[in-house]
């Protein structure tokens, strides 16, 4: 079974209310998070609007939302981070 659909069984946040990136990346901690967006090139500096409206955000949780907010990275590039993570 592709690794997509078992998070969708298994998803406890709802996934219709959370993009399917967001959905897999709430699968990795802080650390991968930080790791796959380096190794992808995504930056996640925070100018001074970004700031005022991530302020009050768990740090994994804004991750999530800049990492899954980029374009240049796709479903199947965060699968299989995830998959190679796990093995």
């Amino acid at each position: 079974m592709h690794y997509t659909t078992n998070v969708l069984k298994n998803c406890n946040l709802g996934w219709e209310k959370m993009s399917l990136k967001k959905e897999l990346l709430n699968e990795l901690s802080e650390i991968q998070l930080k790791e796959l967006a380096k190794s992808k090139g995504i930056s996640l500096e925070m100018n001074t609007i970004r700031s005022k409206y991530y302020k009050d955000w768990e740090e994994k949780e804004k991750l999530v939302d800049l990492i899954g907010d980029t374009k240049d990275l796709s479903l199947s590039e965060i699968e299989k981070f995830i998959v190679d993570k796990k093995t």
